[in-house]
């Protein structure tokens, strides 16, 4: 990817890709609750809660695309964090769950939003724009 764009490119298409999802996101999960039959068991979903969690992790990291140029260590483990959520949504609601329920009006667009278009837009985050980790977990004991 680094070779087609030039880095500055590069940086540009990926804080507007980062943008379109935090902006995906704001207007789906509002809409997803307020047109809910049951708003209060609506808000109590693994999909609303991982969305939530993407959502301010894409506003932040366009914050500091634009800001500051350069993301943190941070803010990189929340990103591999939501893609793992959103995974998690995708084959959950896929394979499982969606013939479970009839969606009508805005609900079938933000019901398509929330369980494929951003997964699907986080994971192409991922394999075009992330550096690819390696991280470690370590268990400290005291004997």
């Amino acid at each position: 990817m680094s070779e087609i764009f030039s880095k500055e490119r590069h940086l540009h298409i990926k804080v507007l890709f980062h943008a379109l999802i935090a902006a995906i996101g704001l207007i789906s999960i509002p809409l997803h609750i307020f047109f809910s039959p049951e708003p209060s068991v609506s808000i109590t979903k693994f999909t609303i809660h991982s969305n939530i969690i993407v959502t301010i992790t894409f506003i932040i990291s366009t914050y500091f695309l634009l800001v500051k140029k350069i993301e943190s260590r941070t803010l990189d483990l929340w990103k591999n964090a939501a893609l793992i959520y959103m995974m998690v949504v995708l084959l959950t609601y896929h394979f499982i769950l969606s013939g479970g329920g009839e969606y009508s009006g805005t609900r079938i667009i933000t019901n398509f939003t929330l369980h494929y278009l951003i997964p699907m837009f986080v994971l192409l985050n991922w394999i075009i724009f992330e550096e690819k980790k390696w991280y470690r977990y370590w268990i400290y004991v005291n004997i």
